[in-house]
């Protein structure tokens, strides 16, 4: 069995642990064939959903569901357990929600200054405290002024990292002397 542990980016104070266990079952009509499932569960209380089968009402409150991963061998395995755990987060009560109040901002950059080179890259850290509803790039608009005009550059940055924290970098394509 192995663990994992997850907390809300919206309640810092609270983790929540998730078991994940290989099972093996039988089919009944052909008692050769096994079959292994990885079973992903929480003994964390839960939202109760009339509408959904994934919560219970158990003798400790509102229960959750174990959710049985059929695709063991699957090269994505890990993004499916990613989907599955987010997916029974979902119905855990995470209790005081903190208001996300800060917009992200930006940690570090380079260069800086106004002796920079001509062949220099330019990278930028973004930021967003906890607690966060995370940084949303949707709408990410990266400009970039050489003092005489501005140039719209975000079809050429990438962007690297996690909805707390992006790496920006840009190497620019023209180097014009």
């Amino acid at each position: 069995m192995a663990e994992i542990i997850v907390k809300s980016s919206l309640n810092p104070h609270k983790a929540v642990r998730f078991n994940i266990s290989l099972k093996k079952f039988h089919n009944d009509v052909d008692e050769a064939e096994e079959k292994y499932y990885l079973e992903v569960g929480t003994t964390h209380s839960g939202l109760f959903s009339e509408e959904d089968t994934t919560t219970f009402s158990g003798t400790n409150g509102i229960r959750i569901r174990p959710y049985y991963l059929d695709s063991v061998n699957n090269p994505n395995l890990d993004v499916e357990l990613s989907n599955v755990i987010g997916y029974l987060s979902s119905y855990i009560d995470w209790e005081n929600i903190y208001e996300d109040k800060n917009a992200p901002y930006v940690e570090s950059m380079s260069p800086v200054g106004e002796d920079v080179s001509l062949y220099t890259n330019v990278n930028l850290k973004i930021v967003d405290d906890i607690p966060t509803t995370g940084i949303d790039l949707s709408e990410i608009k990266v400009m970039f002024d050489n003092g005489t005009v501005e140039f719209d550059i975000t079809s050429e940055v990438v962007i690297n990292g996690d909805p707390f924290m992006y790496n920006l970098f840009w190497q620019p394509t023209l180097r014009v002397i």
